[in-house]
């Protein structure tokens, strides 16, 4: 039976010597096909299986086995993002938290919509770090697990901006877990003006301010993710893999 999909490559993994087995992010959830030849040069399609590109994909499914690919079509490289270390390395921070949190074929048309539109605006920003920040905000927003009422998660007692932050929780000095992490007045702020902003120049803007929260924002998402941390492996890194396959030079 042949298929068609369309999606973002979020990582394409050597399968022997030659193959590779892709993954894509699609408004259907992620979905996982067979390259045959992937890692050659007689693989008429092996750039579209390049990390962070937007493509057509026509597939031969039968049974319960991969589907295989039979023809690929690119349909947006982000060529502009495939320059710059920076850039590609705060669109791999999108990557991962896509792999950890997102499940096989769950639809998710919205944060599909969300991550292209974070795709093409990312080169705007000046600080590509605290914009993939920002999408990894945007993604726990996304999935109801981030407390955004004025007041501690277990005790209700008023919080309205300094408080301390567990995974999605938001919590008091008194209930704090051994593991949250302190959130001063003006990062509760930023993080609340993330939540609400509706247009991407908005967020752009965001990303414009002289604030260090990018990694507290990173430690929020992986704080979900610590059971899922031993199934990793490091070396199926994102932006490493887009490195390795569009012969992209570190320019340090």
């Amino acid at each position: 039976m042949q298929i068609c999909v369309t999606g973002v490559v979020l990582r394409s993994r050597p399968l022997g010597k030659n193959h590779t087995l892709t993954t894509l992010f699609t408004p259907e959830g992620l979905f996982t096909f067979f390259a045959k030849q992937g890692q050659t040069l007689q693989c008429d399609y092996r750039e579209t299986l390049v990390p962070i590109s937007l493509g057509k994909y026509t597939l031969h499914r039968n049974g319960s086995r991969l589907p295989k690919l039979t023809h690929g079509d690119i349909l947006n490289a982000f060529e502009a993002i495939k320059q710059t270390y920076a850039l590609l390395e705060a669109s791999g921070k999108m990557i991962q938290a896509l792999l950890a949190s997102q499940w096989k074929e769950k639809p998710s048309h919205k944060l599909f919509s969300l991550f292209l539109n974070f795709l093409h605006r990312i080169p705007e920003s000046s600080n590509p770090e605290f914009f993939a920040a920002i999408f990894v905000l945007k993604l726990l927003q996304y999935e109801g697990i981030l407390d955004l009422t004025p007041a501690c998660s277990l005790c209700k007692a008023s919080l309205p901006y300094a408080c301390y932050r567990y995974q999605g929780h938001k919590l008091c000095k008194k209930h704090q877990h051994k593991q949250a992490i302190s959130i001063e007045k003006e990062e509760e702020q930023i993080l609340q003006a993330i939540i609400h902003a509706k247009q991407f120049s908005e967020l752009l803007a965001i990303a414009e301010f002289p604030i260090a929260i990018a990694e507290k924002i990173f430690y929020l998402f992986d704080s979900l993710q610590e059971e899922k941390k031993s199934e990793r492996n490091s070396s199926e890194d994102p932006y490493h893999e887009i490195l390795r396959l569009s012969k992209v030079v570190h320019p340090y």
